[in-house]
């Protein structure tokens, strides 16, 4: 018993004796390592003021781009155009196509995008309008759905959203009329011109219509408060049976009054393919810390220089150690 613990004594012993040396041996290092950093002052201050020099020069000749960011509003069932066109565009910058940008009214001479990206504005009730109340399909389709961040999920009723936001990465050449010559692309097609000019005449007529039926209802529904005739659409003619539901009358005015609400919205957003909901504002890019060249280039000459200088110093430690080992050999 009283060798097994002098044995645990002898192997803390030797632990603790280890750890020491290894203790020694690292302040050693540190002090070799902060001794030679006092010795290379001159070295380090030459590296740190020649990277911050450089950096600067750098970040001079090197302009920052800017970005814009707008809320659209994309109309008469043209989101799958809007979407391949902006797929197109995004082809184009990364073929550096200038030709095709010109011919487009972009600048003729460099790049004013640097990418685009388009998302749907996520409204359940984009896809609710497009089902009747009682629809089973409807049903269907809630009890199925998600309602997570899965993309395919959002992706297959892309085209039933209404709104969108349009992200831009622009070059130094880029302005503020830049978001609006990608607005003008994305509106040029013939095809949605004459859909454009057919639905705004259906949605003026459609309103006309039920102002007409509204008013023709609050004429019968003051005939009947009267106890007067009920005049027919011919003037030589007179209804003079009242059994029909007022209620029900007053019931399809307040169903017409909220379509033509409806109806006048789409109206004022029915002046174009995609419509701006919020004017896009042109910022610059705010760069990361990572991006700041005068910061970076001189840490990294300063690292490089103490790398190679310990690599050195371990190749001495090295070699004087195997010219010993030979001669004591």
């Amino acid at each position: 018993m009283e060798s097994k613990n002098n044995n645990d004594e002898i192997d803390m012993f030797y632990i603790l004796k280890v750890f020491n040396k290894a203790l020694r041996k690292l302040n050693v290092l540190i002090f070799a390592a902060v001794n030679f950093i006092f010795r290379q002052w001159k070295v380090l201050l030459l590296l740190l003021v020649l990277g911050i020099g450089l950096g600067v020069y750098l970040e001079g000749k090197n302009k920052d781009g800017f970005e814009a960011k707008a809320l659209i509003r994309v109309n008469f069932n043209a989101t799958n155009y809007v979407y391949n066109s902006v797929a197109l565009l995004e082809e184009k910058v990364l073929e550096n196509d200038t030709l095709f940008f010109k011919q487009n009214g972009f600048s003729s001479d460099t790049l004013e995008l640097f990418s685009l990206e388009i998302n749907p504005v996520i409204d359940i009730r984009d896809i609710i309008d497009n089902y009747e109340p009682n629809d089973r399909n409807l049903e269907a389709l809630m009890r199925n759905l998600e309602f997570d961040n899965n993309v395919t999920i959002t992706e297959t009723f892309n085209s039933q959203y209404k709104y969108h936001t349009i992200e831009l990465l622009l070059s130094n050449t880029a302005n503020n009329k830049t978001p609006q010559k990608v607005l003008k692309f994305l509106n040029k097609n013939e095809l949605f011109e004459s859909v454009k000019e057919v639905t705004i005449t259906n949605l003026k007529n459609r309103v006309a219509n039920n102002l007409i039926i509204i008013n023709q209802i609050d004429e019968v529904i003051k005939n009947y408060n009267t106890n007067e005739s009920l005049a027919s659409p011919s003037k030589e003619i007179f209804v003079v049976d009242k059994n029909f539901s007022v209620s029900g009358l007053l019931d399809k005015k307040v169903l017409l009054l909220e379509e033509n609400d409806k109806l006048t919205e789409e109206l004022s957003y029915a002046k174009d393919i995609v419509v701006l909901v919020s004017k896009p504002e042109v910022y610059k890019v705010k760069p990361s810390i990572l991006a700041k060249k005068f910061i970076l280039l001189p840490i990294g000459l300063i690292f490089l220089f103490l790398f190679f200088s310990g690599m050195f110093y371990l190749y001495q430690n090295l070699k004087e150690k195997a010219a010993k080992d030979s001669v004591n050999s």
